[in-house]
């Protein structure tokens, strides 16, 4: 999504909070006579690997891309971290083209104020 876009942060339960759907589309994994698959992981500031999986081998479409949708109900933290897999493959010479992609996304979140604090002298 672009900034304009941007999805609100669901781990509150906002019912302003959105799913997240990520997608990749680019002209490279469109090589006439090959086919793409994509695979998503995520992660986020408290994981040390990327072991949460949004889509695995998903076919790539030219019109639509490959996409992954992170529900409002799995985001635990403001800020995620993907790594994307894209394996281009010719079936007839097994040539293979191997992409990947690492991408960061901070959603829309929302803020406690402090209005007034009081406090005496010692």
């Amino acid at each position: 999504p672009t900034q304009s876009l941007a999805k609100r942060y669901g781990g509150s339960n906002s019912s302003q909070a959105a799913d997240l759907i990520l997608t990749l589309k680019d002209t490279r994994l469109e090589t006439v006579g090959y086919t793409t698959t994509c695979t998503i992981k995520y992660k986020f500031k408290t994981d040390t690997t990327y072991n949460k999986t949004l889509a695995a081998s998903v076919p790539y479409n030219s019109t639509t891309g490959c996409t992954g949708t992170l529900t409002k109900a799995n985001q635990t933290l403001f800020n995620v971290d993907f790594e994307i897999t894209a394996v281009t493959t010719n079936p007839t010479s097994s040539v293979t083209k191997n992409y990947l992609i690492y991408s960061n996304y901070d959603f829309k979140a929302g803020s406690i104020g402090v209005t007034s604090i009081g406090g005496s002298g010692l």
